[in-house]
């Protein structure tokens, strides 16, 4: 947007310009939106991971060696170290106590699986869950085979 046109704008919206933190952390954070000409809206479903977090991420992965987290080397145990670790932030985070437990899946259709398989279920059972960022047909028919005869609810989404 031209200088003056942005101009008439902050002075037809004055309000406006308390986003300007946005934009700085945009810039900052994540700069490759603008430069490749992106618009990203699909926060729910993947967010973007910031510039920062990838060095930072990088750094780690310099100064570490980690293992399978399953096996008994120095290495694995560095690993096993660094997932309880996050585990244990996650749970903080959510102010959780020690009746629940943290758990990592590779997506929405491994923790769908990983319920189904180990809750209890029986004849009248019903899973019911948001489908706002599953909108997809592969976690929809995941989470019907999982289930067989019981009934899947698909509520809220936009």
């Amino acid at each position: 947007m031209p200088e003056d046109a942005f101009a008439r704008f902050l002075i037809a919206f004055p309000d406006y310009a308390l986003t300007a933190a946005l934009d700085d952390l945009r810039a900052a954070e994540y700069g490759r939106l603008d430069e490749q000409r992106h618009a990203y809206l699909d926060y729910t479903g993947a967010a973007l991971h910031a510039a920062s977090q990838v060095r930072e991420h990088a750094e780690w992965l310099v100064a570490n060696v980690c293992g399978n987290p399953h096996s008994a080397s120095p290495a694995s145990a560095a690993a096993t170290t660094a997932v309880e670790d996050t585990r244990n932030a996650v749970l903080r985070w959510f102010n959780a106590t020690r009746d629940y437990v943290a758990v990592f899946t590779q997506n929405a259709s491994a923790a769908l699986k990983l319920v189904g398989e180990s809750y209890p279920f029986v004849d009248g059972s019903r899973l019911r869950f948001v489908v706002g960022q599953f909108k997809d047909a592969e976690v929809r028919a995941a989470a019907a085979e999982l289930l067989g005869t019981w009934s899947v609810t698909y509520g809220g989404g936009t």
